[in-house]
């Protein structure tokens, strides 16, 4: 690729991705102001305190080798920045696309990557490549695509293709049509292959053609194309469609010429519609457009922070782009709410995670640390679905919404309040416990123990323990197993919950084809293990570990960590990504069941 630069000193980086320098970018990105080194370094350490020259050197080191970054008079800003104010007709663009094995929604894998690098008329180099894919493609993208799995045989690494795109795009505006979907494929990889996030401050010719073509009512690509009376090519490929959207670029930079627009940031403005709009609209557009262009389509949480680098909201998603942008483009009477959070913001943190367990209890992780003072639970409260049996020396028995450390036995969460509250009426009848509103002593702690027995474990277990503790107390055991021979109460604890059967969840791991296998018992994550495109044989060595693995109880009792969890195993129960170790016939049941889940994990 011989190409024709105008900045030489804009070179590639072709270090991996450096958590220090993506905080310091993602701090750009949303501020929009250039910033003194000591307050861009304190921002992507976290820290309010004063840093010392050598980290400072550090930080200004990484910048000065990445392409996205320009430092002038010891302030550092974005590249893309400088490329914006400039005329377009000057300006270098990558018009790009990309064609993917159709995963899930945030678990595509890019199969061919497509490029053309003009600067006005003049075409200064194209790129294609193939991607190496370790599973077939599947049949429907080979009729829309024609690629086939023979065609991406001895094809290069992604993390090959992403390194040799970015060099041939560094110095250039990236053009897309629909950029937000093809520029997240792209930051999908990066982030899988430990790479830097490809800059997101492009030009959508999406968005432009719903700007400048707007009596045209669909906004596809091949609508634009017919409307200037050109043909889309028949194959969708990468390099063709690229080629596409450079034509499309080209007919929409001479409509905005026409309406006065000389540089790319005054092309973009065209699309805005910001009259009458006030500060804080135009802001939360901004940021609303940036998490679409910058946050993954993945599970993960995000922080919004202040400039001091404080937390002020903590957040989790299965979609961290979908929900951060939802903060603002929610109806009037839910942004006002979120007003005052707004001014406050300075950038957006996000930590990508595997499954939304992992992001539920990073959440909650990062609650505890950080105290934002926006995380507050509103109207929402969790139905009474558990059952707490007091200690020996108050016996109560009731339906709760939490646990609590307080010497109390918890069992549940059962399947619906109803269910909790049938069975504590049952418990008071059969044992002769009380209630809250009735309270009573009891003469012994024979009662309580059986009733625990029997909401852990069944009216069987329950009757044999009373049949062994006939001797203490005859004539009280005779009536408690009495009544409880009429009880027909047979609801049982969620499984995974505090006193249901043991429970495998199986979910997605953070890097692709990864397949994370979690034991929970008693609402507590006893084992976790993952396993890369496991194989059969794998996937039976682990369900034979987590049914041999004898539970730990927990040095500590983490009452949010196990209410999250219950909360969580209650909403997933009958979920495919939840296998059931306990009960009859189980072993070649739940392996057929799990075996089925992993091979739907792996194949997107």
């Amino acid at each position: 690729m011989d190409l024709d630069r105008e900045d030489p000193g804009l070179a590639a980086d072709g270090a991996g991705r450096s958590a220090l320098v993506e905080s310091a970018y993602v701090h750009l990105r949303v501020l929009g102001e250039t910033l003194e080194i000591a307050e861009l370094a304190a921002k992507a350490y976290r820290t309010a305190s004063t840093l010392p020259a050598a980290l400072l050197d550090e930080l200004a080191g990484r910048l000065a080798t990445d392409a996205r970054f320009r430092g002038a008079d010891g302030a550092w800003g974005l590249v893309e920045w400088y490329l914006r104010a400039r005329p377009f007709d000057e300006v270098e663009f990558v018009a790009f696309d990309v064609e993917t094995n159709g995963g899930r929604s945030g678990r595509h894998r890019i199969i061919e990557l497509g490029a053309v690098r003009f600067r006005g008329e003049r075409e200064l180099g194209h790129f294609q490549s193939m991607v190496a894919l370790d599973r077939p493609v599947p049949k429907f993208v080979t009729e829309l695509t024609g690629i086939e799995s023979e065609m991406l045989e001895g094809a290069p690494p992604v993390e090959a293709v992403l390194g040799d795109f970015a060099e041939f795009s560094t110095g250039a505006i990236l053009v897309a049509h629909n950029l937000a979907a093809d520029l997240a494929y792209l930051n999908h990889e990066a982030i899988w292959a430990g790479l830097p996030y490809f800059p997101g401050e492009g030009l959508d010719t999406m968005e432009l053609h719903a700007a400048l073509l707007p009596e045209v009512g669909q906004v596809s690509l091949t609508s634009a194309l017919a409307h200037f009376g050109e043909s889309e090519p028949g194959a969708h490929r990468a390099l063709a469609d690229a080629n596409s959207v450079r034509k499309l670029l080209g007919y929409f930079l001479k409509m905005a010429a026409e309406k006065g627009a000389a540089t790319v940031a005054e092309v973009y403005e065209l699309g805005r519609d910001e009259d009458g709009k006030t500060p804080l609209v135009r802001r939360r557009r901004e940021l609303a457009r940036w998490a679409s262009l910058n946050m993954p389509a993945l599970p993960g949480v995000y922080v919004f922070r202040d400039r001091k680098g404080n937390g002020l909201y903590v957040g989790k998603s299965n979609s961290l782009q979908r929900r951060v942008r939802s903060h603002f483009t929610g109806g009037r009477g839910y942004s006002l709410k979120w007003d005052g959070l707004l001014e406050a913001t300075a950038y957006i943190d996000h930590e990508v995670a595997g499954s939304d367990l992992v992001a539920l209890l990073r959440e909650d992780d990062l609650i505890g640390e950080l105290r934002p003072p926006y995380n507050v639970q509103l109207a929402w409260r969790a139905a009474a679905r558990i059952v707490r049996l007091g200690p020996a020396e108050d016996p109560v028995v009731g339906c709760v919404r939490r646990t609590a450390d307080d010497g109390a036995t918890y069992i549940g969460p059962y399947r619906s309040a109803n269910h909790a509250r049938a069975l504590v009426a049952g418990v008071r009848r059969a044992f002769g416990l009380p209630s809250r509103r009735d309270r009573f002593a009891v003469k012994s702690d024979l009662p309580r123990q059986a009733a625990a027995i029997y909401l852990a474990h069944g009216k069987a277990t329950a009757l044999e323990f009373l049949e062994r503790e006939a001797g203490r107390d005859g004539d009280e055991v005779a009536v408690m197993a009495r009544r409880l021979r009429r009880l027909r109460l047979d609801h049982r604890p969620v499984p995974g919950g505090l006193a249901g059967a043991r429970i495998m969840a199986v979910h997605h791991g953070a890097e692709p084809g990864e397949v994370e296998f979690r034991l929970i018992v008693n609402a507590e994550i006893q084992r976790e293990v993952g396993l890369h495109l496991p194989t059969r044989s794998e996937v039976r060595d682990v369900l034979a570990t987590f049914r041999e693995l004898r539970p730990e109880l927990p040095k500590e009792r983490n009452e949010s960590r196990e209410n999250l969890l219950l909360a969580w195993i209650h909403q997933r129960y009958g979920n495919d990504a939840i296998a059931v170790l306990d009960g009859e016939g189980e072993n070649g049941r739940v392996f057929g069941r799990v075996w089925r889940r992993v091979r739907a994990l792996t194949r997107n």
